[in-house]
């Protein structure tokens, strides 16, 4: 039997070209979804399915997560030299501002945190700080 005939007679053949991608997302967790390295959308947690060539998908985990900054030698503002860590707990809420404005969000994270540390630090004296 020429099921090219049957499939074409019958509607169930699709388009040349035309394939599905089917993408699931954990709970917790957000797609960003991209065609041919175009950013259409963001998908939630779920089973999603696309149609067509050039369709990937990233990733990107929405829980509360923490990163600790270890140990930075910090001047007081009376001079006294500190050595601190601090343990910076952060949530991602704009995955897709997160992904395109920068390249590497989790190291500028890890830097703003430093320069606040020396900052704040630094602004104040060290009975301050002991009190």
């Amino acid at each position: 039997m020429n099921t090219e005939l049957l499939h074409t007679r019958f509607g169930t053949r699709h388009p040349r070209g035309a394939f599905r991608h089917k993408f699931v997302i954990a709970e917790s967790h957000t797609g960003l979804l991209y065609r041919h390295g175009v950013f259409v959308r963001l998908i939630n947690a779920g089973r999603h399915i696309v149609w067509g060539f050039g369709w990937t998908l990233i990733t990107m985990d929405l829980r509360k997560t923490s990163v600790v900054v270890p140990s930075q030698d910090v001047l007081t503002a009376d001079g006294v030299g500190l050595k601190l860590s601090v343990l910076v707990t952060y949530q991602l809420t704009d995955a897709a501002k997160a992904a395109h404005e920068t390249q590497n969000w989790l190291g500028d994270l890890y830097n703003a945190a430093q320069l606040a540390l020396r900052a704040t630090v630094g602004a104040v004296t060290i009975e301050a700080l002991l009190t």
